[in-house]
């Protein structure tokens, strides 16, 4: 189903508008859709698909990537806040380094 009427907004615009930013090193909250894991999600565009992970977008973003492309594997979070989308919590990984962190993170 195409949209009719105004173009659709770019994806960094809807993007930064549903982020409640604190402190360059305090967690940047996504305010929208989130998973039932926290994690937040939002639409590629206007004819939907499947939803883009908020924190890659995040990533790709402040890297000048291109979120629907991004080679990068997996995006890890340094804090541990699936809600978290600021790029200085966020680092390029493997699914292999998702993984310890996740065991060390949950044997605290």
């Amino acid at each position: 189903m195409k949209r009719r009427g105004r173009p659709p907004k770019p994806l960094a615009g809807r993007f930064w508008a549903k982020v409640e930013k604190a402190g360059p090193d305090e967690c940047w909250l996504w305010t929208a859709s989130r998973t039932r894991d926290g994690y937040g999600q939002i639409a590629r565009d206007v004819e939907q698909g499947r939803p883009l992970s908020a924190h890659r977008v995040a990533y790709a973003l402040a890297h000048g990537l291109d979120p629907l492309t991004m080679e990068v594997v997996v995006v890890r979070h340094r804090c541990h806040n699936p809600q978290c989308v600021n790029p200085a919590h966020l680092e390029p990984g493997t699914h292999e380094d998702n993984a310890r962190d996740r065991v060390r993170h949950r044997g605290r």
